[in-house]
């Protein structure tokens, strides 16, 4: 089969969430791919690391270094809109190769918490203090955890190795309680259960509203939980339940339980976005995500026109 070059733009540095999203995309895409891209900001030590780390196989994806800059921007979470995150059956970090789902999930004592704490009360509502929480709420949730019987570990500090957080989500967590961001990409590539603090709305820095965190985090394994004191009004019965749900596929994501459907006005995924209920009742009318780039050509051949995903 004839492989797809992709020439990755990298002038400007992008987190760990969007470089997963932009391996999802590619990784998911049905034609082998031939990745180039530059090392400004780390970003081929980066992403050969993840590469290694979900063992994506060469006959997938090859990722190549090069000292040009390419025409196909990583924008992050909208290059996976169409497919689910690359979830492998097993991850290879710090010479270990570790299931990640098994049998004996149920029996792990471990919640992760990744915490991103509000230092800025006045824009709290603007990105990226949207996704935050101030230190009081993160030590409910922390005492929360206790008082239920498991333990709470932090996986929130950038400075840990990132092998050394996947070793303890993929072996040690029953599931993460993570702001959105980066961890709660990584947990829904682990399969490991989320449960999303959902961005404080209505917020200037997104034309999405409440949909927001369900096109960022579009799969089947999180739980986006919108009101902050929601979670801590459960018992034990009701947080297991809701992890066994997740375990099993079973969602609150609307854009991916079947609640809800994505359709674009044209011309294919360049025009504005509506969110439709199962009633055909419009949820959300949004601006374009999608301008005339590389990366509206690549997603409009490999996924919306091509019988992944159905225009509407």
């Amino acid at each position: 089969m004839e492989r797809l070059t992709v020439n990755l733009n990298n002038e400007h540095s992008v987190g760990l969430g969007d470089n997963l999203c932009l391996l999802s995309s590619l990784t998911n895409i049905p034609v082998p791919i031939d990745l180039y891209t530059s090392n400004n900001h780390s970003t081929f030590d980066r992403l050969t690391q993840y590469k290694k780390i979900f063992r994506i196989p060469d006959g997938q994806l090859q990722i190549y270094l090069t000292n040009e800059n390419g025409r196909f921007d990583n924008v992050g979470w909208p290059l996976k809109l169409f497919t689910d995150y690359f979830k492998p059956n097993f991850v290879t970090v710090n010479g270990q190769t570790i299931q990640t789902k098994t049998k004996k999930d149920r029996e792990k004592k471990f919640i992760a918490i990744a915490g991103y704490v509000d230092h800025d009360y006045m824009r709290q509502n603007k990105w990226p203090w949207s996704r935050a929480r101030p230190q009081e709420y993160w030590n409910k949730i922390y005492g929360w955890i206790k008082s239920m019987g498991y333990e709470a570990v932090s996986v929130d500090h950038a400075y840990t190795n990132l092998e050394d957080k996947i070793e303890i989500m993929a072996k040690h967590c029953r599931a993460i309680i993570s702001y959105e961001g980066g961890m709660a990409h990584l947990a829904h590539m682990l399969k490991l259960p989320c449960f999303l603090i959902d961005w404080k709305l209505p917020s200037p820095s997104t034309t999405l509203n409440n949909f927001h965190c369900e096109f960022v985090h579009k799969t089947n394994s999180v739980y986006i939980v919108r009101d902050d004191y929601e979670i801590l009004g459960w018992d034990r019965n009701v947080f297991d339940k809701h992890i066994d749900d997740l375990h099993d596929g079973k969602t609150n994501n609307r854009l991916v339980n079947g609640e809800c459907k994505l359709t674009f006005q044209g011309p294919g995924i360049r025009g504005k976005v509506k969110v439709l209920n199962h009633r055909n009742e419009v949820k959300l009318h949004a601006e374009p995500i999608y301008g005339d780039s590389k990366v509206a050509e690549l997603l409009t051949a490999h996924y919306f026109n091509s019988g992944l995903v159905s225009p509407k």
